[in-house]
């Protein structure tokens, strides 16, 4: 009597890939105060209910609590 045996060959082979790594450049330090540093924004302005910045109000502590009482 003869046997057959199926003999599954694996042909993948694992290359190994070269790791290329990003040079590190420090360019300057981060500071709390140098993110701060010539920042320009909507910080000090109130946004209208059509979500629009009105340039003619300033957010102030009484528009905060103007606004506060209306919503009661």
């Amino acid at each position: 009597t003869s046997t057959n045996s199926n003999q599954t060959s694996d042909t993948t082979t694992n290359e190994e890939q070269p790791v290329v790594e990003t040079p590190v450049t420090t360019v300057g330090e981060v500071s709390r105060e140098s993110l701060f540093d010539g920042i320009s924004g909507l910080s000090s302005h109130v946004i209208d209910t059509n979500g629009k910045v009105n340039e003619k109000k300033k957010l102030t502590v009484k528009n905060l609590l103007k606004q506060s009482e209306q919503k009661k």
